[in-house]
């Protein structure tokens, strides 16, 4: 069965596949060029690497074995990690990212807020001026958050 499945990739599926990208790259070349065609590919993890070559990219993909599964290793141990402690993590980070920008924009709308009642009080007219005029610019923020 192995030398059977060898030699049908070396002769037959070999041919069809050289057909086929030869098909792929005439048809990209023909309609796009080269800058515009990394946006045929989809958003996949190495995706900001420049994909200029859409029958090299299926080549590739056709080659790998069944399904690919998201597995990442120890660059020191080569142990496998584990996903769910990762996919864990990311979201505490970005639940932990999101708690600094709304306490930060919370505060600087406090911060507006004690600005604009200087002005009133030390009657600064000019510094009021601007306080309003980044108000009127960005209205969100003089509304403060609850």
């Amino acid at each position: 069965m192995i030398t059977f499945s060898q030699e049908y990739v070396s002769s037959e599926l070999t041919q069809n596949f050289f057909t086929i990208t030869q098909k792929m790259q005439k048809k990209v070349t023909s309609s796009r060029n080269a800058t515009e065609t990394s946006e045929m590919f989809p958003v996949l993890p190495g995706s900001h690497l420049p994909l200029s070559n859409p029958a090299l990219e299926f080549i590739k993909y056709v080659c790998k074995d069944g399904m690919v599964t998201l597995q990442w290793f120890c660059s020191n141990c080569q142990a496998q990690y584990e996903t769910d402690s990762i996919k864990t993590a990311l979201v505490e980070a970005l639940q932990k990212k999101l708690l600094t920008y709304t306490l930060q924009d919370l505060g600087f709308s406090k911060q507006i807020s004690v600005f604009r009642n200087i002005t009133v009080h030390y009657s600064m007219p000019f510094l009021r001026e601007n306080i309003d005029w980044m108000l009127q610019m960005n209205p969100e923020l003089g509304k403060e958050k609850a």
